[in-house]
């Protein structure tokens, strides 16, 4: 049985605060699960279920396990930084533990991935072509920070008739495409597929989106504007294609409450045209 509606949005903004707290706090060398059992308003048994069934791990896995990516990434890309100190800012208290564990997640030494050093790469684009498509939708114009109601309910509803698929479309007015500024103005749509929820859903409307061609990308969310500034070009010169018209559409690719802000993830979709096609 479904939670109400009250219920869904306390447990979703519960998971949401803790795992942004997780993200912004790998530095706390005396983090423990019952300052995240606090910050999360439950108690240490019961944040260890709810988590463990929601990410299978425990939340103090979640944090170690980002501290080693974290390190992973600057033995990678930063020669001036001591394995010493990365293995202190991981949380460990020696070398050999800190190679230990690292090598366990891993499976390689920490000196072998030095020597892997290599620049960030952009994340890869594809060209993707999404047909004609009837989908459930809840359209809205306002505050963007006032959006994730409907977001939310759009997600309960899905629940309440029995979906476990769900998982969050969104269309973004070319005005306003990439921003998350609480104040800023947006008009913009939250979706869902009727393909992946056959069943009526109350409260939303069923409408028909057009297909197209997209150049899609996956990446972390709070990285759109800077993935931006470079994509026109990136598509001309990978996909040979233009930007096109029309709105760009987002999906979600996991739950964003269950995960860090570090690993959030979506697949952006801008609609593009091949160099040499006529505009119509």
């Amino acid at each position: 049985m479904a939670p109400s509606f009250t219920a869904f949005c306390q447990r979703q903004r519960r998971f949401r605060r803790l795992t942004d707290f997780i993200g912004a706090s790998l530095d706390e060398d005396e983090l423990c699960l019952g300052d995240l059992a606090d910050i999360a308003c439950l108690s240490p048994a019961q944040l260890m279920r709810l988590y463990r069934a929601r990410t299978g791990e425990g939340p103090m896995q979640t944090v170690r396990r980002l501290r080693l990516q974290r390190a992973c990434d600057q033995l990678r890309l930063d020669q001036h930084v001591s394995v010493t100190q990365i293995a202190f800012a991981a949380g460990y208290d020696s070398n050999a533990a800190f190679s230990h564990a690292f090598k366990r997640q891993f499976g390689i030494a920490p000196s072998q991935i030095r020597l892997q050093q290599t620049d960030a790469a952009p994340p890869p684009l594809r060209l993707e072509r999404l047909a004609e498509r009837k989908v459930w939708q809840f359209r809205y114009a306002g505050a963007y920070g006032d959006n994730a109601y409907y977001k939310a309910r759009l997600a309960w509803l899905c629940l309440a008739a029995g979906s476990r698929r769900w998982r969050g479309w969104r269309s973004n007015d070319r005005d306003h495409p990439f921003t998350e500024t609480a104040s800023q103005r947006v008009e913009l749509c939250h979706f869902v597929p009727l393909a992946l929820h056959p069943q009526p859903i109350a409260e939303a409307d069923l409408v028909t989106h057009a297909g197209g061609l997209y150049a899609v990308v996956e990446l972390n969310p709070a990285n759109r504007s800077q993935y931006m500034a470079t994509l026109a070009q990136r598509v001309h010169d990978e996909l040979h294609c233009r930007l096109g018209e029309g709105p760009s559409l987002e999906q979600d690719l996991q739950v964003r409450d269950f995960h860090p802000p570090q690993e959030r993830r979506i697949a952006l979709h801008v609609p593009v045209s091949p160099l040499g096609s006529l505009r119509r």
